[in-house]
């Protein structure tokens, strides 16, 4: 959507809104903080933590920036408070971030509409907008330390925080916030659901690890244990490979092999004749001597073609 004043993520399409919408409201909020402020000392240590979070340019310390709106023009204060920056242009300190719905629950793109009154006549205008009730989660990033004794950058983000909490519950975000549009309640329990949700995160990508890891193992020690049976069955003759598969065999499958014996290699009925031979088989060879005449004769022909003698 374009020209409709709501911004949507270019990879998800989600509602967002800009970092830089998130860092102009909050340095607006600073501003009036320090305009406020009446304890120059306390006014000073405001603006220098303003002028390390959110940095400047050389346009911003002319009169005409609001720097020195804030201060009612007070040059020896913008000075004061710019001692040990040592530059004309400075580079924040405090990334802000782009805010995404950190919930699904109420998150929809709704149409809303204004209705002004131009000559008696009215004139609704649709647009979209994002559902009330949703959740957004604002995060601002501590890029690098700021160099300098008196600012610590865990401080400047708890001041670029509060900065920012003033800014989204007392003066709102966004275009429409006349109309009601682009104000926001601090959830309490926020930081506490944040980082059970980051705990939670964390143990699943662990689950997902160890279960990684395991599957890993267990497909390593089938390997090794495929590669050690296959350098088994490498090491034997053909014989003592074929006496493996045929003492596999069922009762039925070992009398189809008996029937086929002629057909079979040479390994395969020395194999067998040994097999059939051995104590385990001793009721097999006096049954088909009596009863299956077709198979014994099928095992003494191959064995007489061996020279193997079979009592």
């Amino acid at each position: 959507m374009e020209n409709s004043g709501l911004s949507l993520d270019r990879i998800t399409g989600l509602p967002c809104i800009p970092g830089t919408a998130v860092k102009g409201v909050t340095r607006h909020a600073a501003l009036w903080e320090i305009r406020r402020e009446t304890n120059m000392e306390k006014q000073k240590q405001l603006l220098r933590a303003a002028l390390a979070v959110f940095g400047f340019a050389p346009n911003d310390l002319t009169h005409k920036g609001d720097l020195l709106w804030a201060i009612t023009g007070n040059q020896s204060q913008l000075d004061a408070a710019r001692a040990g920056f040592n530059t004309e242009t400075y580079k924040g300190v405090c990334s802000f971030v782009a805010a995404h719905p950190s919930s699904i629950e109420n998150l929809r793109i709704v149409a809303e509409v204004l209705t002004p009154h131009f000559n008696n006549n009215l004139r609704p205008i649709f647009f979209p907008a994002v559902e009330a009730g949703s959740e957004f989660g604002f995060a601002i990033i501590g890029q690098r330390s700021p160099h300098l004794q008196d600012l610590q950058l865990t401080q400047l983000l708890d001041q670029a925080k509060r900065w920012l909490q003033s800014a989204l519950t007392e003066s709102g975000i966004g275009a429409k916030t006349g109309s009601g549009y682009g104000w926001f309640q601090i959830d309490p329990q926020a930081e506490e659901k944040r980082r059970a949700q980051l705990a939670e995160e964390q143990q699943r990508i662990e689950d997902e690890l160890k279960a990684a890891e395991e599957k890993a193992a267990e497909e390593l020690a089938k390997l090794e244990k495929e590669l050690a049976e296959a350098a088994r069955r490498d090491a034997l003759s053909p014989e003592e490979l074929a006496s493996e598969i045929i003492l596999k065999l069922n009762d039925q499958d070992f009398a189809e092999f008996a029937k086929q014996l002629a057909e079979k290699t040479e390994p395969e009925q020395r194999a067998f004749i040994a097999i059939l031979l051995s104590g385990p088989y001793k009721d097999t060879r006096k049954r088909w001597k009596q009863k299956k005449p077709e198979i014994w004769t099928s095992v003494t022909s191959a064995a007489d073609t061996l020279n193997i003698e079979i009592p």
